[in-house]
Formats: C-alpha cells, sequence, structure tokens
C-alpha cells in the first residue's frame, strides 16, 4: 500500500497511527481494568485466528496495544486495515474499552 493511500486511510481511523521506522500501523486502547484489557485481547485474538492474521499485542494493565503489519510482504496491507478495523468493533463490543 502507497503511504499517501495508507494516510488517507487512517485519517478516518481515530487513534490509529503509521509508524514510519517500523512499517507498522499501531493503536492504543483504553481500558477500564485488567480484566476489561484481557477480555479485549481475547475478542481480537479469535478475530486474528479466525483471519489467520496475527497482530502484536502488548498489555499493560488497563491498557492494549496493537500494532500490525503483514510481515510475509514486509509492509502494511489490507489485510491490516481490515484487522484493524475489526478490532475497533471488538472495542465497541467489549465492554469497558
Amino acid at each position: 500500500m502507497k503511504k499517501d493511500e495508507l494516510a488517507d486511510t487512517l485519517a478516518g481511523m481515530p487513534g490509529w497511527t503509521y509508524e514510519a521506522g517500523a512499517d507498522r500501523i499501531e493503536k492504543t486502547f483504553s481500558c477500564q481494568s485488567f480484566l476489561t484489557s484481557i477480555a479485549f485481547v481475547k475478542n481480537v485474538a479469535s478475530i486474528a485466528e479466525d483471519v489467520n492474521h496475527h497482530p502484536e499485542i502488548l498489555i499493560q494493565y488497563d491498557k492494549v496495544t496493537l500494532r500490525l503489519r503483514t510481515h510475509d510482504e514486509d509492509k502494511v496491507t489490507d489485510k491490516d486495515l481490515s484487522l484493524a478495523t475489526a478490532a475497533e468493533k471488538a472495542a465497541n463490543e467489549t465492554d469497558g474499552v
């Protein structure tokens, strides 16, 4: 995906940023508690398994950071944007995120 296309897409995805040095997109979600963080991660993990595309996940008590890039292609692709969109839906469906 070209950088200008990615920038345009991310402009419509609040909180998601492009990390140029790592060529990935990421977002940190705020949760009400550690258990809420874990519930959210479980939802994202289930989605990731279904689509066979797995994010890097960092849990810091009441914060969950998702980092996405397609390793096979060594860049951000539509797979990452689709998973980011699905993660947003999971956040909206998880109480406390």
